[in-house]
């Protein structure tokens, strides 16, 4: 709808949204896969400003609400009407997870623009990684031979589809992570986690025209790692969600390698989200040397 009407996010929204996300590079936030895992409290709503996507999200860690918007269409205008928008509403008046492009078209002079580095997606070369050469992967490679080593039957299978069997496995690694991860994590409801990936499968062979890749790494029978990603383009893969057992040393090493020996054949990088300013998983991420970000800004009015 045309703003100031909002819907619901639903599946049959994927076609208008990613008539728009397509123009731009694949800013995490505003994939459709990512928003419908993610819309675990059904609170997400959809609009368009100016020919821009309008998204009210709800923060990953808190909950609270706020906007956003994808596109570079009358960027003044489109900012001025959301912060306007979100005073009426008692929202806090800032915009957050605003892309790059829109930096580019902004009056400096009237809107403050800060980095927000903790929403910025961390993109990998794909080359990079099947390789781990060089110095500056030193520690991976350490790490990849470890695992390969330790687990010499270890077996990875990367399919474009997935059984429902092996959708349990998943689902069980992943509780097995979440418990693993409370204990680390404060301000985190790992919960939402858990039902992002539950929300995926739920859906995952309704989500028309896209492309997934799953990577299961099995030592014996047990599943000890997994990968979800979609096809963006030639240019890029999108990891939506990753996780290994980590008293296997070296588990998420060997996955990436392989996963990106696999998919360097069909795209130049992988985005890999952002890490929330989740200082554990921040160090995990930049160990991993990105090539670049895709940085997001959050805006508000001087």
């Amino acid at each position: 709808p045309i703003f100031p009407q909002f819907k619901n996010l639903e599946l049959s929204d994927k076609r208008e949204i990613e008539k728009i996300t397509s123009q731009f590079p694949p800013y995490s936030d505003f994939n459709f896969i990512s928003l419908w895992s993610w819309n675990i409290k059904d609170e997400m709503r959809l609009s368009i400003l100016n020919g821009n996507l309008v998204v009210r999200f709800t923060d990953y860690l808190s909950g609270k609400p706020f906007y956003s918007f994808l596109g570079n269409n009358k960027v003044n205008e489109t900012v001025e009407e959301l912060l306007e928008f979100t005073k009426k509403e008692g929202v806090k008046p800032l915009l957050r997870l605003v892309p790059d492009m829109v930096s580019k078209n902004l009056d400096l002079k009237t809107y403050s623009l800060e980095e927000d580095p903790d929403h910025f997606d961390y993109i990998y070369k794909n080359e990079y990684l099947a390789n781990y050469s060089g110095n500056k992967f030193k520690n991976k490679r350490c790490l990849y031979n470890k695992f390969k080593n330790s687990y010499p039957n270890a077996r990875i299978l990367i399919d474009k589809t997935i059984e429902p069997k092996t959708i349990e496995d998943i689902l069980k690694l992943d509780e097995k992570w979440a418990k693993h991860k409370v204990e680390k994590l404060v301000n985190f409801d790992i919960k939402n986690e858990i039902q992002a990936v539950k929300r995926f499968f739920l859906a995952f062979d309704k989500f028309e025209n896209s492309k997934f890749l799953f990577l299961c790494l099995y030592v014996e029978k047990e599943l000890v790692g997994f990968s979800i990603s979609s096809i963006i383009n030639q240019d890029y893969v999108l990891c939506h969600f990753t996780k290994g057992d980590i008293k296997y040393g070296g588990v998420y090493e060997y996955m990436l390698k392989n996963y990106a020996q696999n998919i360097s054949k069909i795209s130049h990088f992988m985005n890999y989200e952002q890490d929330l300013g989740l200082s554990s998983l921040r160090f995990s991420k930049n160990s991993f040397r990105p090539a670049s970000f895709l940085k997001k800004y959050v805006i508000v009015k001087l």
